[in-house]
């Protein structure tokens, strides 16, 4: 069925194999995650917290699961690639949920006022990576 998650949250991560720079495909994916969960709350609720719920049916959360590896592959490949500090465990894919999650809010609550959701993004994501390079790379 078109539509449905599996073919949104699919066509969200198709962003991470964008060509371009980390910078460049990290922000595709933040822009089309934000947008996605900004325009459609109930499935996103459904991807996102429905799975982590008492009782939950195993496949959704295994299907949300999936729906993060692309963008996990990102941020690995540019911690080996040496774009971002390598190590740390799941930090840098904490700070980047993190980040995504609160952009959703705002952009849900309309506190970024009439400023382009896209546009917000993509300055979120350039601080967030120039706080996540190694100092000596930089």
């Amino acid at each position: 069925m078109v539509g449905t998650w599996p073919d949104r949250a699919s066509a969200t991560t198709t962003a991470t194999f964008a060509p371009g720079t980390f910078t460049q495909r990290l922000t595709a994916f933040a822009q089309a995650y934000v947008r996605f969960a900004s325009r459609d709350a109930a499935l996103f609720d459904l991807m996102v917290a429905a799975p982590r719920r008492p009782g939950a049916d195993p496949r959704l959360r295994q299907a949300g699961d999936r729906a993060f590896e692309a963008p996990l592959a990102l941020i690995a490949d540019a911690q080996a690639d040496g774009d971002i500090v390598a190590g740390g465990g799941d930090r840098a894919a904490t700070a980047t949920l993190a980040m995504l999650q609160g952009l959703t809010w705002l952009a849900t609550s309309d506190m970024i006022g009439d400023r382009s959701i896209d546009a917000v993004v993509a300055e979120t994501i350039e601080t967030l990576i120039y706080g996540l390079r190694d100092e000596a790379s930089s």
